[in-house]
């Protein structure tokens, strides 16, 4: 790589992007659960210093943990590490949210089951929401990743947020998955960071 022109917009366009869209930290490559710990320490450091409320913190963590899960475990592009999903990462703010956006490689034949659980966990209501997870915890069936399916009722239950996704066709056997995941701070803190 050079330090051409070319780099130097390109590495500018995202410097912009990233303080226009409040990112703070963005990583590209196989994640695991020392990723995990690492990107849940800067992201705890950073909340520290804004003094949020525990509240806010624990859904925050759990919006990380589950999110990052998701790439290690259902990644169709894994890294040499069986255990390391490659993929990508944002973890961002706004004055309304903490978000974290994801994408990893999916296998085309599973876009359309995805989409309907998506669907199907975003126009639950909070009832709703509730026995989809106790009847997945009681049926204990696991899919062929190990999980029980329960990453994104729990992310939805947690976060209170709907959950947002996209697909691009990259070919014929393969899709980039892209899910964005967002936690509400409260309006006194949403006051307090501006």
């Amino acid at each position: 790589m050079q330090l051409d022109i070319r780099f130097l917009k390109t590495a500018l366009l995202l410097h912009d992007e990233m303080s226009e869209n409040g990112i703070s930290i963005i990583y590209m490559g196989a994640l695991n659960q020392d990723f995990t710990k690492m990107f849940l320490a800067m992201t705890e450091d950073k909340m520290d210093r804004k003094n949020e409320k525990m509240k806010v913190k624990k859904r925050v963590y759990h919006m990380l943990v589950e999110t990052l899960q998701n790439i290690t475990r259902h990644s169709a592009e894994m890294s040499d590490n069986p255990k390391a999903g490659n993929g990508l990462f944002f973890i961002g703010q706004d004055e309304k949210a903490y978000y974290v956006i994801t994408s990893n490689k999916i296998e085309n034949e599973e876009r359309k089951s995805l989409c309907a659980n998506i669907d199907e966990v975003n126009n639950a209501s909070e009832e709703e929401l509730k026995e989809m997870y106790k009847t997945q915890i009681k049926s204990g069936d696991l899919n062929a990743t190990g999980g029980a399916g329960l990453g994104l009722i729990d992310l939805r239950r947690k976060t209170k947020e709907p959950l947002q996704y996209q697909f691009v066709r990259l070919n014929q056997e393969h899709s980039l998955f892209l899910l964005k995941v967002s936690v509400a701070v409260s309006e006194e803190e949403v006051e307090a960071a501006v």
